[in-house]
């Protein structure tokens, strides 16, 4: 097995150990089990249960995972408010279907189990989340302005009101999925957030 795909594998192993368990009671016995390597392999990467942890919350609450990078590559891309949010649902859609085939049924149970952890164990974490989701809140601000400017939406729309409806929809739905065995509810989403879009458009009227 290459290097990077060691690397990888053990913080994808750790990060279903996460998942599932409190930060204290994940140890390397277990994750040695789950990935059949030695301890002085994984410490070959990970020299401290710290930074392993910190670097499951890097790659998977805030980069490779999160759907962030994929919906500024989108926003560039689009050619209207509308097909931005087709784009996001896409996104999560097929967010919730890769976490499925690593063996991760029910995504948001995991993301937010982890992230919870994360505020307690990895000191920095709430700072980068706050960005994280500032920064997906600006994305949606300027799609809104550009959908008020192309005549798309009422002109009267307050952008930041509703970038945080936006993202307070997917969050809130997000946070619903715990209780499916599933996690998120796809076609709830684009209801939620189509309705919402509709609700911007201008009133005809009879």
């Amino acid at each position: 097995m290459q290097k990077r795909n060691t690397r990888d594998f053990i913080l994808l192993e750790a990060f279903k150990l996460y998942a599932t368990k409190t930060y204290e009671q994940a140890s390397f016995t277990e994750l040695e089990e789950k990935t059949g390597l030695t301890r002085g392999a994984i410490m070959y990467y990970f020299k401290t249960k710290e930074i392993l942890f910190t670097e499951v919350c890097d790659k998977f609450l805030l980069k490779e995972s999160s759907i962030l990078d994929k919906l500024e590559v989108k926003a560039n891309e689009v050619s209207s408010l509308n097909h931005f949010i087709s784009e996001y649902i896409s996104i999560v859609s097929d967010l919730k279907e890769y976490m499925k085939n690593l063996g991760i049924k029910n995504y948001n149970k995991a993301f937010i189990n982890v992230t919870l952890q994360a505020t307690f164990y990895y000191p920095s974490f709430e700072i980068k989340a706050s960005k994280w989701q500032t920064m997906q809140i600006y994305l949606w601000k300027n799609m809104i302005k550009k959908a008020i400017q192309s005549g798309e939406i009422r002109s009267d729309i307050d952008c930041d009101v509703v970038a945080d409806l936006f993202e307070d929809v997917y969050c809130g739905i997000s946070y619903a999925g715990l209780v499916y065995p599933d996690g998120i509810d796809i076609n709830r989403l684009q209801n939620a957030l189509k309705f919402v879009y509709n609700s911007l458009k201008e009133t005809k009227i009879a």
